[in-house]
Protein backbone atom coordinates (compact mmCIF):
# COMPACT_ATOMS: atom_id res chain seq x y z
CA UNK A 1 0.00 0.00 0.00
CA UNK A 2 1.32 3.45 -0.94
CA UNK A 3 1.98 5.84 1.95
CA UNK A 4 0.33 9.23 2.31
CA UNK A 5 3.68 10.99 1.78
CA UNK A 6 4.34 9.04 -1.41
CA UNK A 7 0.84 9.73 -2.68
CA UNK A 8 1.16 13.45 -1.99
CA UNK A 9 4.57 13.60 -3.64
CA UNK A 10 3.29 11.82 -6.76
CA UNK A 11 0.59 14.47 -7.09
CA UNK A 12 2.83 17.44 -6.35
CA UNK A 13 5.66 16.47 -8.70
CA UNK A 14 3.28 16.58 -11.67
CA UNK A 15 3.33 20.38 -11.44
CA UNK A 16 6.64 22.28 -11.58
CA UNK A 17 4.88 25.31 -10.13
CA UNK A 18 3.64 23.39 -7.10
CA UNK A 19 7.07 21.92 -6.38
CA UNK A 20 8.62 25.36 -6.72
CA UNK A 21 6.05 26.96 -4.41
CA UNK A 22 6.52 24.22 -1.82
CA UNK A 23 10.30 24.52 -1.92
CA UNK A 24 10.05 28.28 -1.40
CA UNK A 25 7.38 27.81 1.28
CA UNK A 26 5.10 30.36 -0.39
CA UNK A 27 1.93 28.29 -0.69
CA UNK A 28 -0.99 27.85 1.69
CA UNK A 29 -0.64 24.23 2.81
CA UNK A 30 -4.17 24.00 4.20
CA UNK A 31 -5.70 25.15 0.91
CA UNK A 32 -3.48 22.80 -1.09
CA UNK A 33 -4.34 19.89 1.21
CA UNK A 34 -8.05 20.47 0.65
CA UNK A 35 -7.53 20.70 -3.11
CA UNK A 36 -5.69 17.38 -3.45
CA UNK A 37 -7.56 15.54 -0.67
CA UNK A 38 -9.65 13.32 -2.97
CA UNK A 39 -6.67 12.49 -5.18
CA UNK A 40 -4.65 11.38 -2.17
CA UNK A 41 -7.49 9.22 -0.85
CA UNK A 42 -7.82 7.55 -4.25
CA UNK A 43 -4.13 6.65 -4.18
CA UNK A 44 -3.96 5.38 -0.59
CA UNK A 45 -7.42 3.78 -0.84
CA UNK A 46 -8.62 4.90 2.58
CA UNK A 47 -10.14 7.91 4.32
CA UNK A 48 -7.63 10.45 5.64
CA UNK A 49 -7.80 13.90 7.18
CA UNK A 50 -6.30 17.14 5.92
CA UNK A 51 -3.83 17.18 8.81
CA UNK A 52 -2.03 14.11 7.49
CA UNK A 53 -1.73 15.70 4.05
CA UNK A 54 -0.44 18.97 5.52
CA UNK A 55 2.21 17.08 7.48
CA UNK A 56 3.29 15.31 4.29
CA UNK A 57 3.41 18.60 2.40
CA UNK A 58 5.66 20.12 5.07
CA UNK A 59 8.11 17.23 4.85
CA UNK A 60 8.13 17.36 1.07
CA UNK A 61 8.64 21.13 1.14
CA UNK A 62 11.75 20.82 3.33
CA UNK A 63 13.21 18.14 1.06
CA UNK A 64 12.50 20.18 -2.07
CA UNK A 65 14.05 23.27 -0.50
CA UNK A 66 17.35 21.45 -0.02
CA UNK A 67 17.11 19.93 -3.50
CA UNK A 68 16.51 23.22 -5.30
CA UNK A 69 19.34 24.91 -3.45
CA UNK A 70 21.65 22.30 -4.95
CA UNK A 71 20.40 22.59 -8.53
CA UNK A 72 19.89 26.35 -8.78
CA UNK A 73 22.79 27.54 -10.94
CA UNK A 74 21.57 31.10 -11.53
CA UNK A 75 24.05 32.59 -9.06
CA UNK A 76 26.96 30.79 -10.70
CA UNK A 77 26.47 31.53 -14.40
CA UNK A 78 29.36 32.73 -16.55
CA UNK A 79 29.32 35.16 -19.46
CA UNK A 80 26.01 35.86 -21.18
CA UNK A 81 26.13 36.75 -24.88
CA UNK A 82 23.22 38.00 -26.99
CA UNK A 83 23.17 37.55 -30.77
CA UNK A 84 20.61 38.84 -33.25
CA UNK A 85 19.82 38.12 -36.91
CA UNK A 86 19.70 34.33 -36.62
CA UNK A 87 17.77 31.89 -38.80
CA UNK A 88 16.79 28.25 -38.38
CA UNK A 89 16.57 25.72 -41.22
CA UNK A 90 15.22 22.17 -40.95
CA UNK A 91 15.93 19.60 -43.67
CA UNK A 92 14.89 15.99 -44.15
CA UNK A 93 17.76 13.59 -43.54
CA UNK A 94 19.12 12.13 -46.78
CA UNK A 95 22.23 10.29 -47.89
CA UNK A 96 23.65 13.57 -49.22
CA UNK A 97 22.74 15.90 -46.37
CA UNK A 98 25.78 15.14 -44.23
CA UNK A 99 28.11 15.95 -47.13
CA UNK A 100 26.36 19.29 -47.54
CA UNK A 101 26.79 20.00 -43.84
CA UNK A 102 30.50 19.23 -44.11
CA UNK A 103 30.73 21.60 -47.07
CA UNK A 104 29.06 24.32 -45.04
CA UNK A 105 31.52 23.95 -42.16
CA UNK A 106 34.46 23.97 -44.56
CA UNK A 107 33.20 27.15 -46.21
CA UNK A 108 33.01 28.92 -42.87
CA UNK A 109 36.71 28.30 -42.27
CA UNK A 110 38.13 30.99 -40.05
CA UNK A 111 35.20 33.40 -40.33
CA UNK A 112 34.66 35.17 -37.06
CA UNK A 113 31.45 36.17 -35.33
CA UNK A 114 29.53 33.37 -37.06
CA UNK A 115 26.90 31.48 -35.08
CA UNK A 116 26.35 27.96 -36.39
CA UNK A 117 24.79 24.91 -34.78
CA UNK A 118 23.70 21.56 -36.18
CA UNK A 119 21.21 19.22 -34.50
CA UNK A 120 20.63 15.86 -36.17
CA UNK A 121 17.52 13.87 -35.38
CA UNK A 122 16.24 10.54 -36.62
CA UNK A 123 14.40 11.91 -39.65
CA UNK A 124 15.48 15.53 -39.92
CA UNK A 125 18.32 17.91 -39.12
CA UNK A 126 18.20 21.52 -38.00
CA UNK A 127 20.78 24.19 -38.76
CA UNK A 128 20.77 27.38 -36.71
CA UNK A 129 22.99 30.03 -38.25
CA UNK A 130 23.75 33.72 -38.49
CA UNK A 131 21.40 35.48 -40.88
CA UNK A 132 24.24 36.62 -43.13
CA UNK A 133 24.79 32.99 -44.13
CA UNK A 134 21.36 32.70 -45.74
CA UNK A 135 22.55 32.82 -49.38
CA UNK A 136 25.37 30.39 -48.68
CA UNK A 137 23.05 27.89 -46.98
CA UNK A 138 20.44 28.23 -49.72
CA UNK A 139 23.06 27.48 -52.37
CA UNK A 140 24.68 24.51 -50.61
CA UNK A 141 21.38 22.86 -49.64
CA UNK A 142 19.40 23.78 -52.78
CA UNK A 143 18.80 20.13 -53.67
CA UNK A 144 17.77 19.12 -50.14
CA UNK A 145 14.21 19.16 -48.80
CA UNK A 146 13.62 22.19 -46.58
CA UNK A 147 10.70 21.44 -44.24
CA UNK A 148 10.82 24.56 -42.06
CA UNK A 149 12.55 27.91 -41.94
CA UNK A 150 12.38 30.45 -39.13
CA UNK A 151 13.82 33.94 -39.48
CA UNK A 152 14.20 36.99 -37.24
CA UNK A 153 15.51 34.98 -34.32
CA UNK A 154 17.94 35.95 -31.57
CA UNK A 155 19.95 33.90 -29.10
CA UNK A 156 21.17 34.13 -25.53
CA UNK A 157 24.31 32.05 -24.99
CA UNK A 158 25.22 31.28 -21.38
CA UNK A 159 28.49 29.94 -20.02
CA UNK A 160 27.70 27.23 -17.47
CA UNK A 161 29.70 25.80 -14.56
CA UNK A 162 31.14 22.36 -15.32
CA UNK A 163 29.15 20.71 -12.53
CA UNK A 164 25.94 21.41 -14.46
CA UNK A 165 26.36 18.16 -16.39
CA UNK A 166 26.09 16.14 -13.14
CA UNK A 167 23.31 18.24 -11.61
CA UNK A 168 19.83 16.75 -12.24
CA UNK A 169 17.34 19.47 -13.12
CA UNK A 170 19.97 22.20 -13.39
CA UNK A 171 18.39 23.70 -16.51
CA UNK A 172 15.05 23.98 -14.75
CA UNK A 173 16.13 27.02 -12.77
CA UNK A 174 16.82 28.82 -16.05
CA UNK A 175 13.91 27.62 -18.16
CA UNK A 176 11.27 28.25 -15.47
CA UNK A 177 12.07 31.98 -15.63
CA UNK A 178 10.76 32.23 -19.18
CA UNK A 179 7.81 29.89 -18.60
CA UNK A 180 6.59 31.96 -15.65
CA UNK A 181 6.85 35.16 -17.72
CA UNK A 182 5.09 33.62 -20.71
CA UNK A 183 8.14 34.01 -22.95
CA UNK A 184 8.26 31.42 -25.71
CA UNK A 185 11.60 29.77 -26.40
CA UNK A 186 11.96 28.51 -29.97
CA UNK A 187 14.96 26.24 -29.44
CA UNK A 188 17.67 25.23 -26.98
CA UNK A 189 21.07 23.89 -28.02
CA UNK A 190 24.03 23.13 -25.81
CA UNK A 191 27.64 22.04 -25.55
CA UNK A 192 29.47 20.77 -22.47
CA UNK A 193 29.65 24.13 -20.69
CA UNK A 194 27.47 26.40 -22.80
CA UNK A 195 23.79 26.61 -23.63
CA UNK A 196 22.19 28.79 -26.30
CA UNK A 197 18.53 29.70 -26.00
CA UNK A 198 16.80 30.78 -29.21
CA UNK A 199 13.93 33.29 -29.12
CA UNK A 200 11.90 35.32 -31.55
CA UNK A 201 13.54 38.71 -32.01
CA UNK A 202 10.48 40.37 -30.49
CA UNK A 203 11.01 38.46 -27.22
CA UNK A 204 14.78 38.74 -26.80
CA UNK A 205 14.88 41.99 -24.80
CA UNK A 206 12.37 40.71 -22.27
CA UNK A 207 14.10 37.33 -22.06
CA UNK A 208 17.48 38.94 -21.43
CA UNK A 209 16.01 41.26 -18.81
CA UNK A 210 14.36 38.38 -16.94
CA UNK A 211 17.56 36.32 -16.97
CA UNK A 212 19.92 39.08 -15.85
CA UNK A 213 17.54 40.17 -13.09
CA UNK A 214 17.40 36.61 -11.77
CA UNK A 215 21.19 36.27 -11.69
CA UNK A 216 21.46 39.37 -9.50
CA UNK A 217 18.90 38.29 -6.89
Amino acid sequence: MISISDAVYEIVKQSPYLTEALSEQIINLSALARKIHLQVEEKVKKDINDGAIIAALKRIGHKLNKKYKKINILSNLGDITVRSNISEYTYLNTETLLKKVQELFLNIGSKKEIFLNLSQGVSESTIIASGNMEKEIAQIFKNETLTAKLENLSSISIKLPEETVDNPGAYYSILKLFALEGINMVEMVSTYTEVSLIFRAADIDRAFSVLTKATME
